[in-house]
């Protein structure tokens, strides 16, 4: 993958890995589950700001923020079940 960081210029020593998993290997469903979190939010901003006036406003903000909800769940989840696994 060309671009695996995010930014340096900031940061400097320090570089946060957009898909790079706990244990180090790159999980094919860690990149998923970021892109359609990265694209919930997108929607949850979308529809907080662009859709002012519209009847899906609201409906379409809640359904993203409870999607990226469930990610975040998931994925605290997931990474509890490997602490035990590999403790």
């Amino acid at each position: 993958m060309i671009i695996r960081y995010l930014s340096t210029f900031y940061l400097k020593n320090k570089i946060i890995y957009l898909f790079e998993s706990i244990d180090g290997k790159r999980d094919t469903m860690i990149k998923i589950l970021e892109i359609i979190g990265f694209v919930l939010i997108g929607g949850t901003i979308y529809s907080y700001l662009g859709m002012i006036g519209n009847d899906l406003r609201w409906p379409v903000f809640w359904s993203c923020a409870a999607g990226v909800l469930a990610i975040i769940i998931y994925r605290k989840w997931m990474r509890k079940k490997l602490e035990k696994t590999n403790s």
